[in-house]
């Protein structure tokens, strides 16, 4: 294991594509890619990154620049849109594959992934089989990653059914179909009108014993629209249900519920908040309901405060109610459900629990168990799919009809028709369509998956769920029924291309054996269908929308297929069941495996905890099973899931990742965290991240240190200009500012008010009596020389110009940051707790803080040629100056921290600042420096008399330790050439927070 704090970085992507907003583009991956590349950054594989930090790989033969690229889940883009990149530029990846969805809609297929791991440069890891979801840890609502947590087993009313996937919503091959969102809370709108209007909604569930509750747990998925909320009050009401608009002897268990808030970011609190999503919420009861067994009961919701805008906060429900039962209403949008008088009606089961507080986690053995068989699991099917074991078997139905191609109606909404004369029935009936086809096979199998090659639908597409079952045909009376898949929703919608092929395959643990030359009866089962209030006569009328099946057709054979639409083919049968000779282009499929021969196998077995989750005890089990890689989150960058964690690896269970998300997602929050995540590629030894100004006076020759160590510093102020009295500015700056910005780097201007006299506080009057004339002349200098931004050194100003000053930074805001036009203004401040008071009495921190970018306090000089021996800046009155400003309410984030690398002689002949050399080349050698713990500062006496103070590098190091721990993450050096090379180089220094470099030198020591 390598030394804590070495860190290559971990690029954690998910979804790329062209449509992107919350993850990335495909355009923004191609720049990080070609970034990376123009750049000299070269990704590593999973074994040389493993190789590494298990000591097997020496640092030297990294490459310079190492980076790691990972996707969390596997998604479809992938594939379609990464790879393509990734193989351009012949750089590796690993997919953390989520073993239960691949296959599924906006995944990627493990075909694909064949593909990719063939390629050379993809390897697997574990992202979950069947645990990527929040569950519920207590009564309390509190939620956590699903493999991170005992999930809590409630003794109240699970309102939904719990016989498939319990508390949790369920991430694979139904996840489309079997779970929706309701809206119940919030700010409806009318599509029509525009108009707003509060939204009401009704929760029909079945009690299945007697039980008294004081809560409703519900469980919330993401909020329409997203990443908003306000203030919602709801009143929630309870009673008998009688329809699904209906209450009987209604009870307000709560009369003004706010539903919960939670930070957009954990870390990083001042960015906002939002509603709760994919986790849950709880209804508190203002006095406790009892429910009686076998009865039904409707929960309506209704907001008593609307927003001046749609903003919907929204529950999962599971639509898994028979046909008959109209369950849940709301009055707010209606898409793919009945609108009747007004109020969108679902059938369907909300999930939720009603609860008494009571229950208990499952048990640590049931955890572990649950656990453990999830790794078993997904290393089995990465090992058994993503290699060579797989032999897929697509066996066609046996029977041959020869005949014109034709269609079945296999789903959807059926449009029957009937007998004009005698009005059995009326023409444009509608209900839901049942179709039987009759097949046999010529071999003996056990099936798993039904596949069919799809025609243009007929009607309008709706979302249709449907069941299918396999029995025996039994001479056209159809018997002996197995569901093999319930509620099935096409991947890629019902649109799917004609001629090509839809795979349904059966749930989870079903198969179907089949017995070669048997005659079997497949049934198609529509579970809902589709209908709409006329816009003129509100009458309710039906929509069709029949989803068909390619087949052949022979009007004279046996009839093999009966159903209950309308079709054009065939004659009426009786009932309106229409009777056929019909052979549908119909597979069952089956697959061997020679598992373990020719299984992939990855380099090392890895895992990424979903959402970041994860614990002691889940680090345990998954090393125990053989994850020796556990990826974690990186702490600081945006994400409204709730898990993060320091990146500063400590062991190989807890590696941090930089989540990548779209570059332009939340751009107003610039100033408060790190954005362009191209900026973070940087290895370093740990991962404490500082912003590093330094100061560079003019000098002819130019500023060597500059030159030497111009990669750490991001941004440099160069002192270069003055006012006089009437505001006029002389003065130039560092000859070195042109080639700095050559390199690529931020460089400001800095004007002040230093005259013949010194500081001139007539200048500082002069300048704020006339801010039109003295911004205009800085201005000027911006412009046509072309600096990125402007700093301001002020100092002696007269404590009467307070207000003046303040005008005058804000007049320079107004000027400089526009959204036209954006130069950063940075202003030099007199610190708090000076030793003579007025020094700052003139300067307003918190209203100067507002209008500029950074406010850096200049606590690197305490004491100075003009004073009395003593510690260049007292570590003691440096922390409490900081701790004053952010008293007062200056955010951290503006602030820059002033932190010296130079030291101050006094002798008899000469009180100057000097640079550590020419301190050391003074210094009485029989008299080594000692370190004043109170100040934290080298102290040393002189050779000829005299003594001297000084910045060292672990006392440099201790005030950027003090100010990041602050939340200050950001520094100004004053300033260089006065610096030794130890400051950069060292073990610990200004390197530490920027770049990685093995030497370590320790001065004084």
């Amino acid at each position: 294991m390598k030394s804590k704090g070495y860190y290559i970085p971990v690029l954690g992507y998910h979804e790329i594509g062209p449509d992107e907003w919350y993850y990335n583009t495909t355009e923004q991956f191609e720049e990080h890619m070609k970034y990376l590349h123009d750049n000299g950054y070269r990704p590593i594989d999973l074994q040389t990154y493993h190789g590494f930090w298990s000591g097997q790989i020496p640092q030297e033969e990294l490459p310079e620049k190492p980076v790691f690229i990972v996707f969390d889940d596997g998604r479809s883009g992938v594939y379609d849109h990464a790879f393509p990149i990734l193989k351009k530029y012949n750089f590796p990846f690993v997919i953390y594959v989520i073993g239960e969805v691949v296959g599924n809609r906006d995944f990627v297929t493990w075909g694909q992934i064949r593909e990719m791991v063939n390629s050379g440069l993809c390897d697997l890891g574990n992202h979950t089989h069947d645990l990527h979801y929040f569950d519920l840890e207590e009564a309390d609502g509190s939620t956590w990653g699903a493999a991170a947590i005992r999930i809590w087993r409630d003794n109240g009313i699970y309102a939904f059914d719990t016989s498939i996937k319990g508390t949790r919503l369920e991430s694979g091959s139904n996840a489309l179909s079997r779970f929706w969102g309701m809206p119940i809370a919030g700010t409806a709108k009318n599509y029509e009108t525009g108009a707003l209007y509060p939204i009401k909604t009704y929760l029909g569930f079945q009690a299945d014993k007697t039980y008294t509750a004081d809560r409703i747990i519900i469980k919330c998925p993401t909020h329409i629209p997203a990443e908003t909320f306000y203030d919602v009050k709801v009143k929630v009401t309870l009673g008998e249900k009688s329809g699904p608009t209906g209450i009987i002897n209604p009870t307000v268990v709560n009369a003004a519920w706010e539903p919960k808030h939670e930070p957009v970011d954990l870390v990083n609190k001042d960015l906002g908040e939002t509603w709760v999503n994919g986790r849950f919420d709880v209804i508190y009861f203002d006095q406790p309901y009892t429910f009686q067994a076998g009865k039904w009961y409707n929960i309506y919701l209704e907001t008593l405060n609307m927003d001046k805008e749609q903003k919907e906060m929204r529950i999962y429900c599971d639509p898994s109610l028979d046909q008959s039962i109209e369950n849940c209403a709301t009055n707010s949008q209606s898409t793919d459900y009945n609108t009747i008088n007004s109020w969108a009606i679902h059938h369907a089961r909300p999930m939720i629990i009603l609860s008494d507080g009571t229950g208990a986690a499952e048990s640590v053995q049931e955890y572990e168990a649950r656990v453990n068989a999830d790794i078993d699991y997904i290393k089995r099917v990465i090992e058994e799919r993503a290699g060579n074991c797989i032999t897929e078997h697509r066996v066609p139905i046996q029977q041959t009809v020869n005949g014109q191609s034709t269609s079945i109606p296999l789903y959807g909404a059926s449009y029957c028709q009937t007998d004009p004369e005698t009005k059995e029935g009326i023409e444009g009936s509608f209900e839901k369509l049942e179709c039987n086809l009759k097949v046999s096979f010529g071999e003996s199998f056990t099936a798993t998956k039904l596949i069919y090659s799809p025609e243009t639908l007929y009607g309008r597409e709706y979302v249709a769920l449907v069941d299918f079952y396999i029995g025996d045909w039994n001479n056209g009376s159809p018997e002996n029924f197995q569901l093999v898949r319930k509620m099935y929703f096409p991947v890629y919608g019902w649109r799917d291309t004609p001629g090509g092929l839809v795979e349904v395959k059966f749930d989870e643990g079903i198969t179907f054996n089949v017995v070669a030359g048997h005659e079997y009866c497949i049934k198609i089962v529509t579970r809902n269908y589709d209908k709409f209030v006329h816009e003129e006569t509100g009458e309710v009328l039906p929509i069709e929308g029949t989803f068909r099946i390619q087949g052949t057709y022979n009007k004279s054979g046996e009839v093999t297929a009966f159903w209950n639409s309308r079709t054009g083919d065939g004659e009426p049968g009786t009932d309106n069941i229409t009777r056929v000779c019909v052979q549908p282009h119909i597979w069952l499929y089956y697959e061997t495996s020679t598992y373990p021969i020719g299984r992939y196998e990855p380099p090392v077995w890895s895992i990424a905890f979903p959402f970041g989750a994860y614990t002691p005890e889940l680090n345990t089990l998954q090393y125990n099973k053989g994850m020796e890689l556990q990826f974690t989150i990186y702490q600081g960058v945006l994400d409204t899931r709730e898990n993060h964690n320091e990146a500063a690896v400590e062991d190989l269970k807890q590696i941090p990742r930089v989540m990548m998300f779209n570059d332009n997602l939340t751009i107003s929050f610039k100033d408060q965290i790190e954005l362009n995540t191209l900026e973070m590629f940087i290895p370093k030894q740990n991962t404490k991240k500082v912003d590093i100004y330094a100061y560079v006076i003019n000098r002819e020759w130019g500023c060597h240190s500059l030159r030497e160590n111009w990669r750490q510093i991001d941004v440099g102020i160069f002192d270069a200009y003055n006012f006089d009295t009437s505001l006029n500015i002389s003065g130039s700056a560092n000859p070195d500012w042109t080639w700095f910005k050559s390199k690529g780097k931020k460089v400001y201007a800095m004007f002040g008010n230093f005259g013949t006299k010194g500081f001139d506080p007539d200048i500082a009057t002069a300048v704020f009596n006339d801010p039109v004339k003295s911004i205009n002349a800085i201005e000027n200098i911006i412009i046509n020389e072309g600096w990125d931004g402007i700093a301001i050194d002020f100092e002696e100003v007269r404590p009467e110009d307070k207000a003046k000053a303040t005008l005058w930074f804000k007049a320079l805001s107004n000027r400089f940051r526009t959204p036209e036009r954006y130069h950063p203004i940075f202003v030099a401040a007199p610190y708090p707790f000076a030793t003579t008071p007025s020094w700052a009495e003139w300067f307003d921190y918190v209203e100067v803080a507002k209008v500029s970018d950074k406010i850096s306090p200049m606590t690197y000089l305490d004491h100075g040629s003009w004073t009395l021996p003593g510690p260049v800046s007292d570590m003691k009155l440096f922390k409490q100056r900081y701790a004053e400003l952010i008293k007062i309410g200056v955010p951290p984030y503006k602030i820059t921290g002033g932190v010296g690398v130079f030291g101050c002689v006094w002798t008899s002949e000469e009180k100057a600042e000097k640079n550590l050399l020419e301190i050391h080349m003074r210094m009485n050698l029989k008299r080594l420096p000692e370190l004043d713990s109170e100040a934290d500062e080298w102290h040393c006496w002189m050779d000829g008399g005299g003594e001297a103070w000084f910045q060292g590098p672990n006392t440099f190091q201790n005030r950027m330790d003090w100010l990041y721990d602050s939340d200050i993450r950001s520094i100004a050096i004053w300033k260089l050439d006065d610096d030794d090379f130890s400051f950069w180089s060292a073990g610990f220094g200004a390197h530490q927070y920027k770049f990685n470099n093995p030497v370590h030198y320790n001065f004084g020591s």
